[in-house]
């Protein structure tokens, strides 16, 4: 059969896309090219100009511990281009996400985040110019609506985002409508077997300030239903929305023939014969009835599917004196059944939609093992063609899922989606693009043909369930910025996959080259070093063999071959429980006549206490011989460590800083003079106790001597503790002195203490000595990653590095770095050689970010 241009296009790109091409290791990066963020309004004195842009997506596993995406979705066609576009949940960034055909690829935007529970029974509708509007139930008892500022394919849009219905009721079987003058109509019910109401938008829609108030009770639904019918009644003039329920005694319809709108929100009195006007036979308690009333044209009938308990009944109305309209309403008896369709047809989701040439076409979830398609095709509502199997696949239960229909006529296509479970191979637990090639032929025709591909391919970098910070970020001699991270893309701390990313270029429009480090293990807690020569040196904990590795490439991309080398500690260590954690750093001794790695570890737990601490040994790679281990300190007790972090200069010069988690219980600090041969006494550098998540040393290079920051999360301040004599005084406690980057009365206590470990600084400096801290402020307050300087010999109020993403702390008092509601989860920062800055971090979509200062 011969295929349009267009959709022959769209299917490749979807098959290539499902079969894995360009999976290998040296792929650039899985997704389709980058749409630019636009840069936020920052003071002068912080960054007067930032780019930040997605590293990396993660790569979709076909594990069945994936996170579940596409429970819940829709689907349409943007009216200035027929393109397809789909709104869905995604449980692996807690967010629901917007994903579009531009012509040339597949983009996905962040719709909203950080959902405390889940996002449920999620429409999508286009205005005529080709805005979209979603709209959902957040996290069970909100009805909340979110539209793009643009219908701009090229630039990522901005989603504002507005409660509709804070009733503090469980908010389900959502429905939206939009009808050819623009007008947006929301129907949906609060509870099972609770209220139905209706929301209004008549003008300006593209405004969330343009939607009315919910209605009051239009009637009283059925128990547990997933859709309601919505639709819109041309008079001549004016557009009446309709709307239909199930019930306790049968399923019904009513229209609203009220020039004036609002009139409409008054309650079910003053709809046409002022009640609700019974679906004969559609019996009690049903959980799905869908409209289908022709907009197009005056007077239309009022034609519905429903289910009746044995399968898809057929009504379409017959009015005394006319239509929708004009018509005297009343009870509409049922045309019988929809052939082939069952007790269990569309009991879980079932979308209808209506096309030119007076033809239908419904999608329907088969119990749990299919998605079928009817269709009719004579022009008749009443002669429906019994189903096409788009996919034979695991669904999800009734009620805890629901997918979407959009068909193009002048192509002849249409298009579905819906979610198999995480068991469903292939395409675990993915969003799935059904696609029915013919739609004009009959659908359970021997010559329909039916697709299906995933929609998105791209995976998830973090999981909540992971209290380690995973990602690590370093520079080239020549001010390439570098990244290492670990991606969780199967939703399981056991399946980690280790990656090592360097920017191909010294712009940020520039990408990123991405790579697989080839270990078998399950990496965490990650840092990274370049040596004199340039290549990268990579320290991690490996969870499966409880041991400290290191890794390098003999090129400075990691396109040469890898190494792996164990530290000599003398016996595997124990599980650490957070919020302690086993942590790794890797420094130079750049004096050392060859290359000279230096790792330390952070035992956070070991079978025997006296050797829980930090621990020093050197690399020679020529020979993979290592020192003699050295024991910085031991803290003396089980659980007792976390955040590691070291820093280092020419001059053999290595400082080392974390939190000690014993009965010190505060930053701690170690330096080395002589390239980690030999180490200070540890010291505290603060007389805070309980403080010193997310530390970061740095060495001020105007000075030479070190600083670290760091959380006091009960007290939501950020540290910075700095040496105020040369490097040679700093170990002693007398020579620190510290100021407050944020002292807040809220920002990081949405984070309890065995969640602490999310939180992380990034400290830099430039080369005249100003400090640069890079940190998330999280539940509470405004919910972005901060940047702050002491340019002017203290901090002032900090500045927005990046906003949180569509999202905010008065629709959503739980934005946190937990649930990627704002960036910032594990940031770490690095100043070039050129003096560009370079943030790199996770944030929303689960996803992984880079913003940059000066190049």
């Amino acid at each position: 059969m011969k295929k349009d241009i267009f959709a022959y296009l769209l299917f490749v790109v979807l098959l290539v896309a499902s079969t894995g091409c360009n999976k290998d290791a040296s792929v650039t990066n899985l997704n389709t090219e980058p749409i630019e963020i636009p840069a936020p309004v920052s003071s002068t004195n912080v960054c007067s100009s930032s780019d930040t842009s997605v590293i990396w997506r993660g790569e979709r596993a076909t594990a069945t511990t994936v996170a579940l995406r596409g429970l819940w979705s829709d689907i349409e066609l943007i009216p200035t281009t027929n393109y397809p576009a789909s709104v869905y949940t995604d449980a692996g960034c807690a967010c629901i996400r917007y994903t579009f055909w531009n012509g040339t690829n597949w983009n996905t935007e962040i719709v909203s985040s950080a959902s405390t529970t889940s996002f449920t029974h999620i429409r999508l509708v286009f205005l005529s110019t080709g805005i979209p509007i979603v709209v959902w139930s957040n996290s069970t008892t909100t009805l909340q609506l979110a539209i793009r500022n643009t219908a701009n394919l090229a630039t990522e849009g901005a989603w504002t985002i507005k409660n509709l219905d804070t009733g503090g009721t469980v908010i389900r079987a959502i429905e939206m409508k939009v009808n050819p003058s623009d007008q947006v109509a929301i129907v949906y019910a609060r509870n099972t077997a609770g209220s139905s109401h209706l929301i209004l938008c008549t003008s300006d829609c593209s405004s969330g300030a343009s939607y009315s108030s919910p209605s009051t009770t239009l009637g009283t639904v059925g128990t547990f239903p997933h859709s309601l019918g919505l639709g819109w009644c041309y008079s001549g003039t004016t557009y009446y929305p309709v709307v239909s329920i199930t019930g306790a005694a049968n399923s019904s319809y009513a229209i609203c023939r009220q020039s004036n709108l609002s009139s409409c929100l008054t309650g079910i009195a003053s709809w046409a014969g002022g009640a609700l006007q019974t679906l004969t036979g559609t019996g009690t308690n049903r959980v799905t009835v869908q409209l289908a009333v022709d907009d197009s044209i005056v007077d239309a009938p009022v034609r519905a599917i429903a289910h009746n308990g044995s399968g898809l009944a057929i009504y379409q109305s017959a009015f005394a004196g006319g239509g929708c309209s004009a018509g005297t309403v009343g009870a509409i008896a049922s045309s019988g059944t929809i052939s082939g369709t069952t007790a269990n047809s569309g009991n879980a989701f079932l979308n209808l939609e209506r096309v030119t040439g007076n033809n239908y076409h419904l999608i329907a979830n088969e119990t749990t093992t299919s998605v079928r398609y009817y269709n009719t095709t004579g022009g008749s509502f009443t002669s429906w063609n019994a189903q096409g199997t788009v996919s034979t696949s695991t669904l999800a239960a009734a009620g805890t899922t629901r997918g979407g229909i959009a068909v193009d006529s002048t192509l002849s296509q249409a298009y579905t989606t819906f979610a198999k479970t995480a068991a469903a191979a292939p395409l675990n637990g993915n969003l799935v693009f059904g696609w029915i090639e013919n739609s004009t032929v009959a659908s359970n025709s021997a010559t329909a043909e039916f697709y299906e591909t995933p929609l998105a391919i791209d995976g998830q970098l973090q999981m909540t369930a992971s209290q380690v910070p995973n990602l690590a970020a370093a520079a080239t001699s020549n001010g390439t910025p570098a990244a290492v991270f670990v991606d969780y893309s199967a939703n399981v701390a056991t399946a980690g996959i280790l990656k090592y990313g360097l920017r191909n270029g010294t712009l940020s429009s520039d990408a990123w080259n991405i790579r697989t480090v080839p270990i078998v293990g399950q990496p965490q807690a990650v840092s990274l070093a370049f040596d004199s020569h340039d290549k990268p040196w990579i320290g991690f904990y490996d969870l499966q063999t409880l041991r400290f590795r290191i890794a390098t490439n003999t090129e400075t991309d990691g396109t040469g071959v890898w190494s792996t080398y164990y530290f000599p500690f003398r016996t595997a260590v124990t599980a650490a429980t957070a919020p302690a954690f086993h942590s790794v750093a890797v420094a130079m001794d750049r004096t050392a006549t060859s290359v000279t790695p230096v790792m330390i570890v952070g035992v956070a737990n070991h079978g025997t206490v006296a050797n829980t601490g930090i621990w020093s040994a050197r690399l020679n790679p020529a020979t993979g011989d290592w020192s003699n281990v050295s024991q910085i300190e031991s803290t003396n007790l089980a659980n007792s460590n976390s955040n590691l972090t070291a820093d280092f200069d020419t001059n053999g010069n290595i400082v080392v800083a974390y939190y000690d988690r014993s009965a010190n219980n505060r930053v701690e600090y170690s330096q080395s003079t002589n390239g980690g041969a030999t180490w200070s006494t540890a010291t505290n550098v603060t007389a805070f106790t309980a403080s010193g998540m997310g530390a970061k040393v740095k060495l001020n290079p105007s000075n030479s001597r070190p600083a670290i920051t760091y959380y006091d999360r009960a007290n939501n301040r950020i540290h910075y503790a700095y040496c105020t004599t040369t490097l040679a005084s700093c170990t002693n406690l007398a020579n620190w002195s510290y100021s407050f980057v944020e002292n807040l009365t809220a920002g990081v206590s949405g984070l309890a203490a065995t969640s602490e470990g999310l939180l992380s600084t990034g400290l830099s400096f430039t080369e005249e000595g100003t400090a640069y801290v890079v940190y998330p402020i999280g539940a509470g307050n405004s919910g972005v990653l901060a940047l702050n300087n002491n340019s002017s010999g203290s901090f002032p109020l900090s500045s927005t590095l990046v906003a949180a993403k569509n999202s905010n702390t008065i629709l959503n008092t739980a934005i946190s770095a937990m649930n990627f509601g704002q960036p910032g989860w594990g940031v770490d920062s690095v100043r070039t050689s050129t003096g560009s800055l370079h943030s790199i971090y996770i944030g929303p979509g689960n996803w992984l970010y880079g913003t940059s200062c000066g190049d």
